[in-house]
């Protein structure tokens, strides 16, 4: 049966028809995981400290064909084309971390994290390795669609991301709405 290529490097739009991914997923000793969310199968792999990283299996490594057909677009915003130049307007020249809080004024949300040993963390000017805390400055404001993000490094070089945005939580909010009416006590 075919379906649509999972990605723009596939060769086949041919679905698996030998189940080893289906039968990987179910043997606990095996690194394969299904996720019925997004409806991928993935490699997991267990780091230090109870960390994981995944990486999604597009085609099934015994017989090549496709290996689901992936939910996550669904799950995410689309934004369109003129959206993102508008975006990418409001954030050129953006070079600092001081440059970013001046124009767009506090993030919205601030995460962090290190890169994990082993993976390679490139700064994008420099070229540079990075070993230490980068932080993530999330812009949500700005957009319906999409989350302006800006990778702060630690030699303060910093790197524009213009993501879409989750629909999970949207759509979460609206069912609870929607519940919330459902369970009120009828007019009287």
């Amino acid at each position: 049966m075919q379906m649509r290529k999972p990605n723009s490097f596939s060769v086949t739009r041919i679905r698996c028809s030998c189940g080893t991914l289906k039968r990987g997923a179910q043997d606990p000793n095996l690194p394969i995981r299904f996720d019925p969310e997004l409806n991928e199968y993935s490699f997991e792999h267990l780091l230090p400290r109870n960390r994981r990283v995944s990486i999604i299996i597009y085609h099934c490594p015994m017989c090549g064909g496709v290996a689901s057909e992936s939910k996550r677009s669904k799950l995410f915003a689309a934004v369109s084309k003129r959206e993102a130049l508008r975006l990418k307007a409001i954030t050129d020249g953006l070079e600092s971390v001081r440059d970013i809080e001046n124009t767009l004024g506090i993030a919205d949300e601030v995460r962090t994290y290190r890169p994990l040993s082993g993976f390679v963390e490139t700064r994008p000017q420099s070229r540079t390795r990075e070993t230490r805390t980068v932080r993530i400055l999330i812009f949500a404001r700005l957009s319906d669609t999409a989350n302006v993000e800006f990778k702060a490094y630690s030699n303060g070089e910093v790197e524009r991301i213009i993501a879409p945005k989750s629909l999970i939580g949207s759509a979460r909010a609206a069912r609870k709405r929607t519940q919330g009416r459902d369970r009120r006590a009828p007019r009287r």
